[in-house]
């Protein structure tokens, strides 16, 4: 895939966020804005824990989790992912009608999405990402969208003028991504080899586990699905 533009220094800080030690600001940082009593995956281990853990153990978890970005090298532990079905309409149990939450290992979620902020800023800031896209994006809300609409439905309505919108709804948009196509993208938006390898590290690693009424099924690959729904960068 062939690379947006993209000036020096912004590709310089790119590489810079994948090849160093998540600093304690950083880490700081990110625990104070995370939202609590989150489900927790395999190990149980939940975000508050981390919170509340003293500071010498937070060190730890701290250098713990900069590890792969200084060689490279990830946790077998955190390849477990277990599906966990919501319902999109309460009391419908049909199949088609739930959304499939991926529950990760709350320090994998933590190693990338520490840097997930920065990396969001040099891309917004080289206008990588549509200005129409009002998701997930610092500043930005789907509340916005949402009133224009409403109020071109009420404009219409009131003054009985004829109106047409078009709703596009992605299907399985996080389910059906292939690994290379995920992979074509982040080079795209110049993401370094070294950034790409740790966001495909567990592609090929991937076990999943489905939360049914009766425990955990076998764990399994998925053939696609190369964002987690669930997985804090895969709302980029």
């Amino acid at each position: 895939a062939k690379a947006k533009p993209i000036n020096e220094a912004d590709k310089l800080e790119l590489r810079r966020l994948y090849t160093t030690e998540i600093s304690k600001s950083e880490f700081e940082l990110y625990l104070s804005k995370k939202k609590k009593n989150r489900a927790p995956a395999a190990s149980e281990i939940r975000i508050d824990h981390v919170c509340s853990a003293s500071a010498a153990v937070k060190e730890g978890f701290r250098k713990l989790i900069s590890i792969p970005y200084l060689t490279g090298l990830v946790y077998r532990d955190w390849r477990t992912e277990i599906i966990n079905w919501i319902p999109k309409e309460a009391g419908n149990p049909d199949m088609d009608r739930r959304r499939p939450i991926a529950l990760l290992e709350v320090l994998r979620k933590m190693w990338l999405g520490i840097r997930k902020g920065p990396v969001q800023e040099i891309w917004v800031r080289n206008k990588y990402i549509n200005a129409d896209n009002f998701a997930f994006l610092k500043g930005k809300s789907t509340s916005l969208p949402i009133l224009i609409k409403k109020f071109a439905l009420e404009d219409a309505k009131y003054f009985n003028k004829p109106i047409a919108t078009l709703d596009v709804d992605l299907s399985k948009a996080y389910d059906k991504v292939p690994y290379h196509i995920k992979e074509m993208a982040l080079r795209r938006f110049n993401l370094p080899e070294e950034g790409i390898g740790l966001w495909s590290a567990y592609d090929s690693k991937r076990r999943v586990r489905i939360r049914t009424p009766f425990g955990l099924s076998d764990a399994f690959h998925p053939e696609c699905g190369a964002f987690a729904q669930g997985a804090e960068e895969s709302c980029i």
